[in-house]
């Protein structure tokens, strides 16, 4: 098995990074695609509160993100809602 430590810290960093108020971060999911790696985490976001300028919005109490990380690089190359169904 490729070693996939830094792609998934990187999948991490970048959620942390994108959604600071998130909490309970938890790797879901490792898949290796090509040179790439799909990494999905998900996070709770707190929900009962309107995303401040976002005309009341409000995200789902848990949300799933998939984040496509260069094999080569490490480096965030995507990241897409992850549909658990």
């Amino acid at each position: 098995m490729e070693n996939w430590d830094q792609p998934v810290k990187a999948a991490l960093a970048a959620a942390q990074k994108l959604y600071p108020e998130a909490s309970k971060l938890l790797l879901e999911e490792v898949v290796k695609e090509g040179p790439d790696w799909l990494i999905t985490i998900s996070f709770s976001h707190p929900s009962s509160s309107p995303v401040p300028g976002m005309g009341g919005f409000s995200f789902p109490s848990k949300v799933y993100k998939q984040f496509r990380i260069s094999g080569d690089t490490n480096e965030v190359k995507a990241m897409k809602i992850h549909n658990v169904g």
